[in-house]
């Protein structure tokens, strides 16, 4: 296990500088937020789902940014059901606030998301199953990558005190795949398309600097 969710360090590298180094673009003002979540796969157990986003404004009501999500959850591969998956999604992401000119204390807003991802796998427990036949001998990458795209709609606050840290809380839908590779004993190597999608609930916070 140790080994597969090291698979996804380079990643987390390469989102982690590109979302330090994205507010020097800006001259304006920059939105840093945070998510933190629960994750229902369109096929398998629910887990959970952290991320962090750079947001700069494009005008008054909206705002274009990148996002690094991590996800933890269990689905199926190759017909194996409960396989654990650890998942990071690097996308862009643009929001529109649905500003009504009114006095409502919150702000609805709604947006999409487009990106891609690296999903280490339990390639173990996909092996072990399958090979329960005698005459099949199965290898499957432990790492496979995909992309996908999300939907999403929230609701967002100003936090007593101070105007410049926003609460927020967050729905999303996401249709994610991935190419998984799989080889057997003689029928050779086989790619299949897993859905990795699902839906998510958040809370986070929004600090705009």
């Amino acid at each position: 296990m140790i080994l597969r969710i090291r698979s996804l360090v380079p990643l987390a590298i390469v989102a982690s500088l590109i979302l330090t180094a994205l507010p020097a673009l800006a001259e304006e003002e920059r939105h840093l937020e945070y998510r933190a979540g629960y994750f229902s796969p369109w096929d398998g157990d629910e887990g959970f789902s952290v991320s962090m986003a750079i947001m700069l404004p494009i005008n008054e009501e909206s705002q274009w940014g990148i996002e690094a999500e991590v996800r933890r959850f269990k689905t199926e591969y190759f017909g194996v059901d409960g396989v654990q998956t650890n998942a990071l999604h690097i996308r862009g992401l643009y929001r529109y606030d649905l500003d009504f000119d009114n006095d409502w204390p919150v702000i609805p807003y709604a947006g999409i998301g487009v990106g891609i991802s690296m999903n280490a796998i339990d390639n173990d427990e996909i092996e072990d199953e399958l090979e329960e036949d005698p005459t099949v001998s199965a290898s499957v990458a432990s790492v496979g990558f995909g992309g996908g795209v999300i939907g999403l709609v929230g609701v967002e606050t100003d936090m007593p005190g101070d105007d410049r840290f926003k609460a927020f809380v967050e729905g999303r839908a996401d249709y994610s795949v991935q190419a998984t590779r799989k080889e057997e004993a003689g029928s050779g190597k086989k790619t299949r398309t897993e859905n990795l999608g699902g839906g998510s609930i958040f809370v986070g916070f929004r600090m705009v600097f």
